[in-house]
């Protein structure tokens, strides 16, 4: 039993619960020590080590991002299919149009 096996595991679960990489930490970690025997091992502690950081709180890039107030897309409305979000009749725009013309074009939709 080699103690620097249970700190690079504990390394490991630390890094993916803070951060919440999967793929990227688990290469990473392979790459530090060249072990390919150590693969089942590192990505069982990696993905238990996500899935009970997200049951508990959001990682840390998400608090970061809703500290700085940074825009973020919303997540897709599932109830809404193309026929509502299709606009009919079809504008396009030409190649020579006016402004006011592509503007007016490119309004959204009003209920």
């Amino acid at each position: 039993v080699n103690p620097g096996i249970y700190a690079l595991m504990g390394a490991t679960g630390m890094l993916a619960g803070f951060s919440r990489m999967t793929v990227s930490l688990g290469v990473i970690m392979l790459e530090i020590t060249s072990n390919t025997r150590l693969i089942l091992p590192i990505m069982l502690v990696i993905m238990s080590a996500k899935l009970i950081g997200d049951l508990f709180t959001p990682s840390a890039y998400d608090i970061i991002i809703a500290l700085k107030n940074i825009p973020m897309l919303e997540q897709e409305d599932e109830s809404m299919g193309w026929q509502e979000m299709a606009k009919h009749p079809v504008s396009s725009c030409g190649t020579k149009m006016a402004e006011m013309e592509v503007i007016d074009n490119s309004k959204p939709l009003t209920a």
